[in-house]
């Protein structure tokens, strides 16, 4: 099943060239089997890009997922962790 999804964005141009990027994304399951838990968690995303050149930037990130009871499968007493995620890039665009 597909999941159902909230999101709540915000970005900021602090300069010509810096941008930051955040979001908040709650989800969850449309369908589950019997005994599931329908939430699949919140993330919070937070991005910086900085534009060296017209066509080349260079972003950083993370993403923290605040794991739902929808990836216990059904198994009560399971536990589950959270995650996240690091990144960076570098963009050219031509």
């Amino acid at each position: 099943s597909f999941p159902t999804r909230r999101s709540s964005d915000l970005g900021f141009k602090v300069t010509p060239k810096f941008q930051i990027d955040g979001a908040i994304t709650w989800a969850k399951a449309n369908e589950v089997a019997d005994h599931w838990d329908e939430d699949l968690g919140f993330e919070f995303d937070l991005s910086f890009t900085y534009k060296i050149y017209d066509n080349l930037s260079y972003m950083a990130g993370a993403a923290y997922l605040v794991t739902g009871d929808y990836f216990k499968y059904g198994v009560a007493g399971k536990e589950v962790d959270n995650d996240y995620l690091l990144i960076n890039k570098l963009t050219l665009s031509f």
